[in-house]
């Protein structure tokens, strides 16, 4: 295990460059089982709760994708669902959880679907206020925590960008031929029928499929929709159904989930108790900068150590009050590392 020293380090560079969240690989399930129930034990009332709004609305070329694939049938299959009328396709519910920077956490067939019918739809959804980054961390926290479950989903289907270009292609081949994806079936004077139905076409079949391909065209080479805005995997996501969500914000605006320092003593004993708690006192600069120097000779071995034993202290201070990454000993909770 790495010293602390060597673990503040690897923080400043991987994480106060490149704030990435926790993978759902890396929670540690017995902390966050403690966690999701430990907010109101830390003698601190306001440091946990979160703003979340399930009744949240944007267009939804404003959002982005956290995931980097899509299968492209079943995206075509909830457009057309969608303008045939079907009770079980709205788009306009997205039934998603969105950060607050604009990152959808799932739903993306629903977003992609709304993309080819109508780029300007207003969505709704539910905003958690949250950089996307620590939301992720929070969810992966609560998917194993509240949840019970220790894997992600699996990528399938095309990338982003192969998905909408080859849209382009289906959607022609289903205005001619029809379409069948899944549970639907559709001839192709119902999927005329459907096209005449696409914003702006007014009633012109084939002027609403050139409408559809135009908006898929568009979304191919538009680098937002096209590359994800994280660099996990999706197994590595969270995993919250839309039944849980209602649950998942309670808990969150009443700040039940003890995921801000300081953290509960429950919380620190979960995570290696003394060990951690040591990590903790750690972070004081006083301490940090008496031990810096000694710590970076054995860990670098190199002529310019003391330079970088001395920045110690002032980085530290930025990793613990930045709100743009992961603070040093949040990282430390939630990936479950206890220490030396």
């Amino acid at each position: 295990m790495k010293n602390f020293y060597e673990m503040m380090m690897l923080m400043e560079t991987e994480t106060l460059q490149r704030p990435d969240p926790v993978p759902l690989s890396k929670v540690d399930s017995a902390a966050a089982k403690v966690a999701v129930v430990s907010g109101h034990k830390d003698g601190v009332p306001k440091d946990d709760p979160v703003q979340a709004n399930m009744g949240a609305s944007g267009s939804v070329s404003k959002l982005k994708p956290t995931q980097s694939t899509l299968v492209s049938d079943k995206v075509l299959n909830f457009a057309l669902a969608y303008l045939g009328g079907e009770a079980w396709m709205d788009l306009s519910k997205m039934d998603a959880i969105v950060s607050g920077d604009g990152a959808i956490m799932d739903g993306h067939h629903r977003w992609a679907a709304a993309l080819i019918v109508n780029p300007a739809m207003e969505v709704g959804y539910t905003l958690i206020s949250l950089p996307l980054e620590k939301l992720i961390s929070i969810l992966n926290v609560y998917t194993k925590g509240a949840l019970g479950k220790e894997k992600g989903n699996p990528d399938a289907g095309e990338t982003l960008a192969q998905a909408f270009a080859n849209l382009e292609a289906k959607i022609r081949g289903a205005f001619a031929n029809g379409f069948q994806a899944g549970k639907s079936s559709y001839d192709a004077q119902t999927v005329q029928s459907m096209m005449a139905k696409m914003p702006g076409a007014n009633g012109d079949a084939n002027r609403g499929m050139e409408q559809m391909v135009q908006n898929a065209s568009a979304a191919a080479s538009n680098q937002n929709m096209t590359k994800s805005a994280t660099n996990l995997a999706r197994a590595d996501m969270p995993v919250i159904d839309k039944e849980q969500v209602a649950k998942l914000v309670a808990d969150l605006q009443a700040g039940n989930v003890d995921v801000m320092q300081p953290y509960s003593k429950d919380v620190l004993a979960a995570i290696g108790g003394q060990k951690n708690a040591s990590v903790q006192q750690a972070q004081q600069p006083g301490v940090q900068a008496n031990q810096a120097p000694q710590q970076a000779q054995v860990a670098n071995q190199g002529p310019q150590q003391p330079q970088v034993a001395n920045q110690g202290p002032q980085r530290l201070q930025a990793a613990h009050t930045s709100h743009n990454g992961p603070r040093l000993n949040e990282w430390l909770v939630l990936s479950g590392v206890k220490g030396n």
